[in-house]
Parts: C-alpha cells; structure tokens; sequence
C-alpha cells in the first residue's frame, strides 16, 4: 500500500519527517505540498502523475488536510482521470492529522488490505463524509424500457 499526503505547504513533509521521528524511516510514502503561487492546475498535474506512476495493483491512500481544499479537490479529479482499475483501489481521507497519518504507516507496515486500513483510520475523522472514493455510476439505456 502506497500513501500519498497532499496539503498546503509543507505540512505534508512535516507529517512524513514526523513519522520518520517516531518509525525510523518509512518506504512507500510521497508528499506533495500546494505552495504560495504555485498553480492549482500545476499541482493537480503532481497528484495525477504520481498516481499514474504507482503500480495498477496497488492500493493507495491519499491524505489531504483539509475537506473540499484545493488539495482534496485535485486529489479527487486526479483520481476521476485513472482508469477504473486504478481507481478503484485509492481512497482519499480528508482532515489529515499526526495520529491518522502513524495510524496509516501502521497499516501499511502491518500489510493491511485498503479496506481494513480505512476501517480503522475511519476512527481519527469527523465523520465518514471525509472519506472518499470514486463510486461507478452504470449506465442505462433508456430506450428498453419501452
């Protein structure tokens, strides 16, 4: 499982130095920062291609810091431009804080699968609103219901 924290600045870092603080140092974790005067476009196009660069088979946590931010709403388009493979095994998580990011380590270091690690990281958010992933809408054609 691969994690990605997308925030303003250089919270991110901070998050990733912390843990490494306290875990010694950690694999599989990349952090990208929305800096002052950086285009939103420029930095969802970071989010996209590191994305696109991870393994088709790999789970991905994303951890953004604020719900609805410029982080959190790259994150989300970024991942509405994978194919549904790639897509289907990322999970984005709003509200990013030190103990949800260790609690996320941890689940990768204890090799969890995505849906048992958002299970468990469900317990450090406001609500399960902070929590997405890209649902498939199935289309219909209308004209056999007739």
């Amino acid at each position: 499982m691969q994690i990605l924290i997308v925030t303003h600045g250089e919270l991110a870092a901070g998050f990733k130095d912390a843990a490494e603080v306290i875990f010694g140092e950690v694999k599989g974790i990349t952090t990208i920062g929305l800096h002052s005067g950086e285009s939103v476009e420029a930095f969802g196009e970071k989010i996209y291609e590191t994305l696109a660069g991870y393994d088709e088979n790999e789970s991905v946590l994303i951890f953004a810091d604020l719900l609805s931010a410029s982080p959190y709403n790259q994150s989300v388009l970024s991942v509405n431009k994978l194919d549904a493979k790639r897509a289907e095994n990322v999970r984005l998580i709003a509200g990013a804080s030190l103990p949800m990011v260790l609690e996320g380590i941890n689940q990768q270091l204890l090799g969890s699968d995505l849906e048992a690690a958002v299970n468990e990281l469900k317990n450090y958010t406001i609500s399960d609103d902070y929590v997405w992933k890209k649902s498939v809408v199935e289309e219909s054609d209308d004209d056999d219901d007739f």
